[in-house]
């Protein structure tokens, strides 16, 4: 249950995300980034089911919104010939990160020493503020 608000949050950011984009134009990067690293907030610190899916719920919401921002800039940024390869090209880092997801789970555990699955989420959950921060400072695009 708790997994399927990921995809739930997915199907909510699919939603609003022309509203999103209107609104937020060349931040829509960096907050799709903050509403991901809340969500591994939710989950790393909640101490209830609640928080569980609330946080997974987030982390779709910030996850869907992300990737279809980066859409959005391919479509800005590279010429309309070279689109599709580089969607193509995004969509296959997309699921590449998802396949690496475990093993980057295991590298954590075993770098650290701790079994605790909190821990590779607190670091990506890091790792996704200091993204948010980059492109934030960046605009990422200023073309909008």
């Amino acid at each position: 249950m708790v997994l399927s608000m990921f995809t739930i949050g997915g199907v909510l950011a699919g939603a609003i995300f022309g509203l999103a984009f209107k609104l937020l134009k060349n931040y829509t990067l960096p907050a799709a980034f903050l509403l991901l690293s809340a969500g591994m907030a939710c989950v790393v610190y909640g101490n209830s089911m609640i928080m569980l899916i609330m946080g997974t719920c987030l982390a779709g919401i910030g996850s869907s919104l992300a990737t279809a921002a980066m859409l959005m800039m391919i479509g800005s940024i590279v010429p309309s010939a070279g689109q599709g390869i580089i969607t193509g090209i995004l969509m296959t880092l997309v699921n590449l990160g998802s396949f690496l997801a475990t093993y980057y789970i295991v590298l954590v555990a075993n770098i650290s020493g701790s079994t605790d699955v909190k821990l590779p989420i607190f670091y990506a959950m890091v790792g996704f503020l200091v993204l948010a921060a980059i492109y934030g400072i960046m605009g990422w695009n200023k073309r909008f």
